[in-house]
């Protein structure tokens, strides 16, 4: 973490970060919590002063363990003593909280209510789940760590918890706001109804648009998503894709057979695509490729009843990068079409050819039949597994495709249009001064 005695040309020098979630993201099991790892990592380095309030439910050994992460930052836990005990009053009377996939940690459960008309582009407006998801003492607070820590910048991760910014107390200059979207989760709200489904977040375009507007800058990680927020926010919506700390990875050596492998959260659509590839697509593969393996890892769990010659379940493991040097090709075979599929950029990045679905792919285009192949029904994924597995001369030039494209994603090129966009933003604001 940058101190008196950091370089004073970095860029953020004497500036202060206060990062807000409750994203475990040290734990490091899915795409969210290595982006916000990243992104943290990368700002503490160009100079900020960054401090992580966590917002959500984290006992002592959890806590510990953020802190030996090794993050460059300060930690501030927002959960005190008596909101243990109000939460456990309140199980013990029937109360308890909705549970949110693996990365959202739910601080106040969202109600999704009655749909009621809004427009011919969305003929459903919901009510406005922001301002119940978070427990109002967050709020409380979130204001007097503001008034304590001074910071020049305040990055809140996901709109959930945008309804901080009415908590930004008025006897100090205002922070530079800036949100990590991750997605547009009225979009992934709507594919989730569409495949009958529910989402964590019921929000419609409209309402998020109108909180999206309220920040000085939204990260919105891919170029789609940016055309989005831009409609509210011009060109304050920037593009800040996924970055990867870590080298690519040569090709695996040893071993005779193939080893495919799919590391995923426990998540709907993985759960999903898990079972398909296992069930649909992997007796193919096998036929053709008999002493292939395919391993699964990361906190993804199916049916144990479910069982397959060749399958392996790694379960979780520390670090992505440990998976990536055992296996030779990486799947992704989800088929919720909603954002960018940060697993796959990972794969790519890591040196790591991929078979996908469409939906996998998504803003992959620039490695598209090269280290990206795709299959949208069994025949097709099975076909593009089996003509990677039979070829290891065309598994190294996919894996050279991969590394090349993994350059795209180095964090220092991710962030540039936002670092950027900070230092006009800290140039109108008072002068920085490190001993503040």
């Amino acid at each position: 973490m940058p101190d008196a005695d950091a370089d004073r040309s970095l860029p953020f020098f004497g500036r202060r970060l206060l990062v807000v979630t409750d994203v475990p993201f040290w734990r490091r099991r899915n795409g969210s919590h290595a982006r916000i790892a990243t992104l943290l990592a990368t700002l503490a380095g160009r100079g900020f002063r960054t401090r992580v309030r966590m917002l959500g439910q984290f006992d002592r050994s959890e806590r510990r363990r953020a802190i030996e992460s090794g993050s460059p930052c300060e930690w501030s836990f927002d959960e005190r003593w008596f909101d243990r005990l109000g939460r456990t009053v309140s199980n013990l009377f029937g109360g308890g909280r909705s549970e949110a996939p693996e990365g959202v940690s739910v601080s106040r459960a969202s109600d999704s209510g009655s749909p009621t008309p809004s427009s011919e582009s969305e003929p459903f407006a919901l009510p406005d789940p922001i301002p119940r998801f978070l427990d109002p003492r967050h709020g409380i607070r979130f204001a007097a760590e503001v008034g304590a820590f001074r910071p020049d910048v305040v990055l809140i991760e996901y709109l959930s918890l945008a309804s901080l910014l009415d908590h930004l107390p008025s006897t100090i200059e205002r922070p530079i706001t800036l949100l990590d979207a991750h997605d547009v989760l009225s979009s992934r709200h709507r594919a989730a109804l569409a495949r009958g489904e529910t989402s964590w977040l019921a929000i419609d375009e409209g309402t998020e648009l109108r909180w999206a507007g309220r920040f000085d800058l939204v990260a919105a990680i891919q170029s789609p998503d940016r055309d989005f927020f831009a409609r509210a926010l011009g060109d304050r919506a920037i593009e800040v894709g996924h970055g990867l700390i870590g080298p690519t990875l040569p090709g695996r050596e040893g071993g005779d057979s193939v080893r495919f492998g799919m590391f995923a959260g426990d998540g709907q659509a993985n759960r999903r695509g898990a079972m398909w590839l296992i069930e649909q697509v992997w007796p193919r593969v096998r036929e053709a490729l008999p002493t292939s393996e395919l391993e699964l890892a990361g906190t993804l769990q199916i049916d144990r009843s479910v069982e397959a010659e060749g399958v392996v379940r790694r379960g979780p493991v520390d670090q992505p990068i440990d998976f990536y040097r055992r296996i030779d090709v990486a799947l992704n075979p989800v088929d919720f079409a909603s954002g960018l599929k940060i697993k796959s950029v990972e794969a790519l990045a890591f040196g790591r050819p991929l078979v996908t679905r469409a939906a996998g792919a998504i803003g992959l285009e620039t490695a598209d039949g090269r280290a990206v192949l795709r299959g949208d029904d069994p025949a097709s994924f099975a076909e593009a597994m089996i003509e990677l597995g039979r070829s290891a001369s065309m598994r190294e030039a996919a894996c050279q495709v991969a590394r090349n494209e993994g350059a795209r994603w180095s964090p220092e090129r991710v962030v540039a249009g936002l670092e950027h966009r900070l230092i006009a933003l800290l140039a109108e604001r008072r002068p920085t001064t490190a001993s503040r």
